[in-house]
């Protein structure tokens, strides 16, 4: 009887969805700090999540349920996820999910939500010597579930299979195959300011050929070139980059209408007086009576009302903390936004790098991470947890017990994929900075000051060596500006004054520049 019951949820979803995957089955999509790589297309359809009983609290499921532990499990449930962001359990109730980069996925539905890794193994070295990496998309590693809401006290763990494969028989696993990133050989160099580029890039600029110009890093003059790589972020395989560009063109060719559409219809819901504390009123107020028309031509969380919402720039040191101090940044200012100027944090990177059960420390993490961890945990003030560069060991609870809770954490446009130009510049009107995932290149090393595009290496006279390859980088949008009928992005980066203007930079906007309009990371403060 349960299997008849099984066999007919399934069919009614899969009905559901396969036009779907019809459409979907010759294109390849989205893109990580795992090894792992899944894409959109094989994870809809229909799961198994297989549930040990929701008794344990946070240190609990820490504690026990590491990715690769042994659970027992007690009970099972269906859930369907389908296209765009729809997930739908046996007993019909609907819900949300989402991917993460190419990560793993998050469904809400019901009163729980449920985050987990998607599997993978090794197969052995491919002829260089390297790692050869296998996805295992039809599966996740044990993931964590608990109540849908902020600092959730009942917690549990989970496992979860493609159910339409296991049960129908008729599908291949679905599997990824890749080699690993070789390391990088980069023992004993340091790094070396590259002047000819510089000066080529200058020469550019002179000729109008492109809108920046450059200036040597003399900050980084010299220093280990290990440490100036892992300042650019998550080092990446370009086929991860490619799948999220290709990802998020279907999601905005597909539903991108219907995603703004949305997204206005919530703002004419609200009411704009009291967002962002009143701050961005009448520009909101433009926008909801002319739609995207009503956004204006400039806009700068450091000078709304005479006021500078956003905390200074830092320097995350030769960590791969990018994701961490740029999402902590985002924080900081929508808290400074949310209290009036009244509270103004600065905010423990080191805690999330450290403790984080979402993140990989030093070695990357998502936006979008780091604020589910603020909702699960909370954010600890610098004071508490100050900044040293490199993971120690978390410390327990009671040594940082005020902590800031954020809640209402997504993508821009509601899903992985959805995010725009449009959806991205009324979260920062309606909440404030928004932290964004960038691709990396050296000629960004070099940036002085004007509206960045990268320049390609076909560009110069010779060859320009790029010892790092593609890197994902995390930064924080503040707002955005026009210059001689040119859009541009207003970021704050991570490396210090040093860098750029002051530590920040401008970068061409409305045309996904380095894929900056791709992925990102919104949420709000807990009580305020």
């Amino acid at each position: 009887m349960q299997n008849q019951r099984l066999s007919s949820f399934l069919y009614l979803v899969l009905a559901a969805t396969v036009g779907a995957v019809v459409m979907m089955m010759n294109m390849s999509f989205v893109n990580g700090d795992l090894p792992v790589h899944c894409l959109y297309n094989t994870t809809l359809g229909v799961w198994e999540f297989s549930l040990t009983a929701q008794n344990m609290n946070a240190n609990d499921v820490i504690a026990q349920c590491d990715l690769r532990s042994k659970i027992n499990p007690v009970s099972t449930m269906m859930i369907s996820l389908q296209m765009p962001d729809i997930a739908v359990d046996q007993k019909g109730n609907k819900g949300f999910w989402t991917l993460v980069y190419d990560q793993g996925f998050e469904v809400v539905i019901g009163e729980n939500k449920y985050w987990a890794f998607f599997n993978f193994t090794t197969a052995g070295k491919d002829p260089q010597g390297n790692d050869v990496i296998v996805s295992h998309c039809d599966r996740t590693f044990v993931g964590w579930y608990h109540e849908n809401k902020v600092r959730a006290q009942k917690w549990g763990c989970y496992i979860a299979k493609k159910a339409s494969k296991l049960q129908l028989g008729t599908q291949e696993p679905q599997v990824f195959t890749h080699s690993a990133l070789p390391p990088l050989k980069v023992d004993g160099m340091v790094f070396k300011n590259d002047m000819t580029m510089i000066e080529e890039l200058n020469q550019m600029h002179a000729r109008g050929e492109i809108s920046w110009k450059a200036k040597p890093m003399t900050e980084w003059e010299n220093q280990p070139m290990e440490s100036i790589i892992r300042k650019l972020g998550k080092r990446t395989e370009a086929f991860r980059l490619k799948h999220r560009r290709e990802h998020s063109q279907f999601i905005r060719q597909r539903f991108g209408e219907d995603i703004t559409k949305r997204a206005l219809m919530q703002l004419k819901k609200m009411d704009i007086s009291k967002v962002a504390n009143n701050a961005t009123f009448s520009y909101l107020q433009d926008v909801a009576r002319y739609g995207v028309k009503g956004f204006p031509t400039s806009f700068d969380w450091r000078n709304v009302g005479g006021q500078n919402f956003v905390s200074p720039v830092r320097n995350q040191g030769q960590c791969g903390s990018c994701y961490s101090f740029a999402t902590t940044a985002m924080m900081e200012a929508r808290k400074r936004i949310f209290s009036n100027n009244i509270d103004q944090p600065v905010y423990s990177p080191e805690n999330i790098i450290s403790c984080s059960i979402y993140s990989q420390g030093c070695d990357g993490g998502f936006a979008y991470l780091v604020s589910k961890y603020g909702e699960d945990f909370g954010i600890v003030a610098e004071s508490c947890d100050p900044y040293v560069g490199f993971v120690t060991q978390c410390k327990p609870n009671n040594n940082c017990p005020v902590r800031q809770f954020w809640t209402d954490y997504k993508y821009t446009g509601g899903f992985y994929g959805a995010v725009d130009e449009n959806n991205m510049m009324l979260d920062i009107l309606v909440n404030g900075p928004l932290a964004v995932s960038m691709e990396v290149y050296n000629d960004l090393f070099s940036y002085h000051s004007g509206i960045y595009r990268h320049v390609s290496s076909s560009k110069f006279s010779a060859p320009v060596p790029n010892p790092f390859e593609l890197t994902n980088h995390v930064v924080l949008i503040v707002g955005w500006g026009e210059e001689n009928s040119q859009k541009y992005w207003i970021v704050k980066n991570s490396w210090g004054t040093g860098f750029g203007m002051q530590g920040y930079f401008w970068i061409a906007k409305g045309v996904d520049e380095c894929a900056i309009e791709s992925e990102n990371g919104s949420a709000i403060p807990v009580n305020v």
